[in-house]
């Protein structure tokens, strides 16, 4: 509300747009961990069981679904932003500017998103709790409140800068996620 009131846009615009965002985000993130959650316990059994194969299988046909879920995600928040954020109500000329850049901006890397979470979910799902929660509390609390904290005080108007937060933890969590999951990928290749 703070950096709001001092930008065009002013306290209620911001607050009201976010809202609306992370209630998309949290639909998209939805259907995710449904995916991941229902690979779970097909996973476990088969991990369990010694059968690497199909635990390879599984993670592979898991990450395109994630993947398809992401892109499609992807591309109707960069090209229909103003269609969706119109389902919530529509606004003045300026409300839809700040709800366009808000997709575009804090929902552009929702592909990357999905994967690493569902990662998370399938590190659960082999016995790496650890590793899961890490990835977890990595995107949402360890990189994104920080970030939406102090993006402001580098971008101008401030209300821009904490849109950034999202595609940055994006990037850094599925980087650490990949390197998490590399030494599980090759003991099950080696299984």
């Amino acid at each position: 509300m703070q950096y709001g009131a001092l930008s065009k846009y002013g306290a209620d615009i911001p607050m009201t747009v976010m809202g609306i965002v992370m209630k998309v985000f949290q639909i998209v993130i939805a259907f995710v961990v449904g995916v991941a959650a229902g690979c779970q316990p097909i996973v476990g059994f088969n991990y369990g069981a010694g059968n690497a194969e199909r635990v390879r299988k599984i993670f592979k046909t898991m990450l395109l679904a994630e993947g398809i879920i992401g892109a499609v995600s992807m591309l109707a928040f960069q090209l229909f932003p103003v269609q969706i954020i119109t389902l919530f109500g529509s606004e003045n000329d300026l409300y839809n500017e700040f709800a366009v850049y808000s997709f575009r901006i804090f929902l552009s890397a929702i592909l990357l998103c999905c994967v690493h979470k569902s990662i998370g979910i399938f590190l659960q799902a082999l016995g790496r709790p650890v590793l899961s929660m890490t990835l977890s509390l990595l995107r949402d609390f360890i990189l994104c409140v920080p970030m939406i904290l102090l993006f402001p005080l580098l971008t101008e108007p401030g209300v821009m800068g904490p849109l950034y937060s999202g595609p940055v933890a994006d990037v850094i969590t599925l980087a650490v996620a990949a390197v998490m999951m590399a030494p599980t990928l090759r003991r099950l290749e080696k299984a």
